[in-house]
């Protein structure tokens, strides 16, 4: 009754990304990104895009990163060692360890991902945020 012609079609990804850092590199220094990366192994220093590029980041189940992350989209598997924004949006799959603050446009955050740190909207600072007049109803 239900037969899979192309069953190749449906195991094909959607993620198309510019680079590939791949499980066994080490990179040490600041990355500056103008194309959609996934990162599969280490990274001891900052990632940033441009603003105006609308650059993806994808930290991999095995990358681990040691810095600061500056992007349109931050998504991550892996393990994050600093503070991360990302403009547009920010994903945190349920393997995710986060240890820094975060500064998001919009935000998913899987059962079981871990984040240490401050969690902010983009649109909100850091002052009002942790102004009294913000927890105390008047």
């Amino acid at each position: 009754m239900f037969s899979l012609k192309n069953s190749s079609n449906l195991l094909q990804s959607s993620e198309k990304f510019d680079t590939l850092i791949g499980e066994s590199s080490e990179i040490h220094g600041r990355l500056v990104l103008t194309g959609s990366t996934r990162i599969d192994g280490k990274v001891f220093g900052n990632i940033e895009a441009p603003p105006e590029k609308k650059v993806q980041i994808f930290i991999g189940l095995t990358g681990e990163i040691n810095g600061d992350i500056s992007a349109y989209q931050v998504t991550v598997e892996g393990k994050v060692e600093g503070n991360v924004m990302a403009t547009e949006r920010a994903i945190f799959r349920k393997t995710a360890v986060i240890h820094g603050d975060i500064t998001y446009g919009d935000l998913l955050v899987a059962h079981g991902a871990k984040l240490m740190g401050l969690i902010m909207p983009l649109k909100t600072s850091a002052r009002s945020v942790l102004e009294p007049s913000n927890f105390i109803a008047r």
